[in-house]
């Protein structure tokens, strides 16, 4: 079985809740400065992605030498998502 992207389209927020791009970046990019572990980087990526729209997201592990993937860190994914 093959992972394949999937694009979905989001319906548009009203043009007053809109902010431009460095308005929703800076933040961001602030908090990942202020990251003192490697460890807190990733919550705030996850974060971010949900923010962007996205409704579940995770990061996985890959090995490469036994082919074993395992989630890292998830936001909104069940138990039974992360394991299919």
């Amino acid at each position: 079985m093959m992972a394949t992207p999937e694009l979905r389209l989001q319906k548009p927020e009203p043009a007053k809740r809109r902010l431009s791009l460095s308005q929703r970046r800076a933040p961001a990019a602030l908090r990942l400065l202020q990251a003192e572990r490697s460890e807190e980087v990733y919550p705030i990526l996850l974060e971010e992605l949900v923010a962007l729209g996205f409704e579940r997201t995770f990061i996985v592990a890959v090995d490469f030498e036994s082919g074993e993937i395992l989630p890292s860190a998830s936001l909104n994914c069940s138990k039974n998502y992360l394991e299919r």
